[in-house]
């Protein structure tokens, strides 16, 4: 890392810690329950078996996927914006950034969201999205609010979450600004 980037984190707000501990009950126990019914069911009815184990797995998969494609934090490098994750980094170009804006907790852009591709609330609030305030975007968040949004200049928009958003938007800005960005 260089000396121009900053790191910022995605805290979790409690709803979210909430929803996630919820879900992952729930997955859990359904694996439990489907796995206790496996193996009961294998010496009378084998594929019965099989197949509650199959159910099993794809719970525990369930839960392994919803942690690993969820947003860990941000980085701002001189060249990009990175979202990390444990499934691989997504990488937003600075010059395909055309603004940042802050959008306050409780805004009409953050309400009415319908989810088109995405996880609304197990690990975070990441996938794809859409409301008519913003039309279709991305999210990459773990509160939902205050978040920054990331218009591009081609593209959906970005929401993301980090922990100082007004730090982030003021050095998004100054990257901008900067000769080397565009």
């Amino acid at each position: 890392m260089t000396d121009d980037t900053r790191i910022f984190a995605a805290p979790w707000e409690p709803k979210l810690w909430v929803i996630t501990a919820i879900a992952v009950v729930i997955l859990l126990g359904a694996a439990a329950l489907l796995l206790v019914g496996a193996l009961q069911s294998l010496g009378a009815a084998p594929l019965t078996g099989v197949l509650k184990m199959i159910g099993a797995a794809v719970c525990i998969a369930g839960i392994v996927l919803f942690a690993v494609f969820a947003p860990r934090g941000y980085i701002l490098g001189a060249q990009d914006i990175v979202i990390s994750r444990f499934a691989g980094k997504i990488v937003l170009p600075l010059s395909d950034i055309a603004a940042v804006e802050i959008i306050p907790a409780g805004s009409p852009a953050l309400k009415n969201v319908i989810r088109t591709l995405g996880v609304g609330g197990a690990f975070g609030y990441y996938g794809r999205f859409w409301n008519r305030h913003l039309g279709d975007f991305r999210a990459y968040i773990t509160r939902t609010g205050p978040v920054v949004l990331l218009r591009r200049t081609c593209g959906v928009p970005v929401l993301i979450s980090p922990d100082d958003v007004q730090a982030f938007a003021a050095a998004v800005e100054a990257a901008l600004a900067s000769p080397g960005a565009r």
